[in-house]
């Protein structure tokens, strides 16, 4: 059989309409610190969420750490998914949830077990406790997410890894013990590898904060979509379709090594090499299409030239409405809690700088 294998689609720090990296993180993280909730250990801490603008309260990112680990799926992670699903321990405030992607959608994107089969992959099997009283979160690991998981069958209810998270006060600091059996770890790779949970969890929290209008999931014309009602209160719509292709634009070209390329009015591409889970590089493209008196904007994903993902977005006038969703690449269209959560967040940025005199 051969290795896992898996293509930057699957590394769901990298989506690109969450905000690309490169601009940095929503919270800064240092290495090798001396715990305070476990003295003579070392930790990785935060510096502080109050001095952040806008602030974030300890409770409310305690609250988005629990929604987030109730379904922990990224949009580019739904294409392979097929099922989530969370047993109470006691309460919901322990939990523990098992992330399954589908064998048949992982070969279609050349990612299955090698074998032949449709073997099914344990991407998550995570349990979650929760003490609201101290502000902490355990997180507990029974498959290893560096590798993305296991191939089903070979899974085991064993702990291979855990994290602490504990909000400390004075200023609110967020303090990660990391330990797999009884080995502490606090080093720059497990910093790096925690700025995929605070910069999607701490960013999301800011963006609540600032949020004028939400996305839902819905239907429209009888289509699964993400759907953004109210813009006209807030915004005027060919500013609107301005901005919002323009954060597009600028969230692409900070990926880093990006090579951005006007090939005409309407289409744009930003070419840059992209992580695979083994540490390889892949050629990655990214080809946006965009027509202001339409309402359209499409936004494909090439790996190594072969089209992974595609997401559309739809501006409706007469009231004003964005329609957005996924296809993948089988073909299916998707449109999912994790995209909504992201969309949010672009959504109000755009109308943020539409409405700003430094848009």
């Amino acid at each position: 059989l051969k290795p896992f294998r898996c293509s930057a689609l699957l590394v769901e720090s990298c989506d690109v309409c969450a905000g690309a990296m490169g601009g940095g993180h929503s919270v800064e993280l240092f290495p090798d610190k001396d715990s305070e909730t476990k003295p003579g250990h070392k930790c990785v801490m935060s510096a502080s969420l109050d001095a952040l603008k806008p602030p974030v309260p300890p409770d409310d990112l305690i609250d988005e750490m629990v929604e987030w680990f109730e379904r922990p799926v990224d949009v580019t992670g739904e294409a392979m998914l097929k099922s989530v699903t969370l047993t109470e321990n006691g309460g919901m405030d322990d939990f523990t949830v098992k992330v399954i992607f589908d064998g048949s959608k992982l070969q279609a994107y050349g990612m299955g077990k090698g074998d032949g089969s449709d073997t099914d992959r344990v991407r998550r099997w995570k349990r979650v406790i929760v003490d609201r009283a101290k502000r902490s979160l355990i997180l507990i690991d029974y498959v290893p997410e560096a590798k993305f998981g296991v191939w089903v069958g070979e899974e085991e209810e064993k702990e291979l890894f855990r994290v602490t998270m504990t909000i400390l006060e004075k200023p609110h600091r967020l303090e990660f013990l990391c330990q797999a059996q009884d080995q502490f770890m606090a080093g720059e790779f497990i910093t790096n590898a925690l700025y995929g949970l605070t910069d999607n969890i701490v960013g999301r929290v800011q963006a609540l904060s600032k949020s004028v209008v939400k996305a839902v999931m819905g239907e429209v014309d009888g289509k699964v979509a993400v759907v953004v009602k109210g813009l006209e209160e807030h915004v005027d719509e060919s500013q609107f379709f301005e901005k919002f292709v323009g954060l597009l634009r600028s969230r692409l070209e900070s990926i880093p090594g990006a090579n951005l390329e006007d090939v005409d009015d309407n289409t744009f591409t930003v070419e840059a090499e992209r992580p695979r889970a083994d540490g390889s590089m892949v050629p990655g493209k990214h080809i946006v299409k965009h027509d202001a008196d339409s309402g359209e904007i499409s936004h494909a994903v090439e790996d190594d030239g072969v089209i992974v993902n595609t997401s559309f977005w739809k501006l409706h006038g007469s009231p004003l409405m964005l329609e957005a969703w996924h296809v993948t690449k089988t073909g299916e269209r998707i449109a999912t809690k994790s995209l909504a959560r992201n969309l949010q967040t672009h959504v109000n940025d755009a109308i943020e700088k539409a409405n700003s005199w430094f848009g």
